[in-house]
Parts: C-alpha cells; structure tokens; sequence
C-alpha cells in the first residue's frame, strides 16, 4: 500500500505553493530545505515543537553550516509568536551577527532580520531602539 505514486501529480501544486510560501522563512535559497518541517510546524501555531525541532537542529549542524543563520533566525521568530521578546532578540541578534559575517550587505536575510528585532522591540514598547535597529 503505498500513499502515493511517483506519477501521482495532484499533490505537485500544494507542494509548489508551500515551497514558495516558506521561502520566505530561509531567505528563500534554501527551497526544499532542511527548515521546512519546522516551519509548517510554525505555521501550523504548534510553537512549542517547531522549537523543539530547531533545537535538534542546532545541535546537529556544524559550527560553520550556512543553516544556522536562518535556524537561529527561525528560533527567533518561535519565541516572538509565543510572547518571549528577550529571547526573541536573542535569536534574531545571533541571526543577524552571523549573516553580518557571512553576507553581503545587501543580502535580504539582513534587512528581514533587522525588521524582525524592530518588531520585537516595537511590542516591547521600545520603539527608540526598534527605529535603530534599522540603522
């Protein structure tokens, strides 16, 4: 019995339009990666094992895997939806210390990080330190 067949395209444009949905979630040069089980996790609001997930993760990947920029990111984003705003900036501030490393300037994980600690720092009520975490 099997669930479904090589030839068995109607799943195919599902797939597609998830693939592209959460592209977004790895500065999109990932595809098909290994975050996109914790980030239908995510999606799906259970917080709790999309953390688990990324932490097994972190564990996983070697000290220089281009992977932890956007699973440390993605843990950051965990913590935002579930209310924790320090832990949060944590995250987002080791995301962005890597890519500040391993990226160009211009490279859209920077700006979308930079927006994420703006946020954080938006719903803490912070809002100074929010608009400099643009500059």
């Amino acid at each position: 019995m099997a669930l479904c067949s090589d030839n068995d395209n109607s799943l195919k444009p599902i797939y597609d339009y998830m693939k592209k949905e959460y592209d977004d979630y790895d500065g999109g040069d990932n595809g098909s990666s290994v975050f996109s089980f914790g980030i239908l996790l995510f999606k799906m609001g259970a917080y709790d094992k999309a953390e688990k997930y990324y932490n097994h993760l972190l564990t996983e990947l070697p000290p220089d895997d281009e992977d932890l920029g956007p699973c440390y990111h993605n843990m950051g984003m965990i913590a935002n939806h579930k209310g924790n705003y320090d832990l949060s900036l944590k995250w987002f501030k080791k995301a962005l210390e890597l890519y500040n490393q391993t990226r160009k300037s211009d490279d859209p994980a920077i700006a979308t990080t930079c927006n994420s600690i703006g946020e954080v720092y938006f719903r803490k009520g912070n809002r100074n330190d929010g608009l400099a975490s643009f500059k």
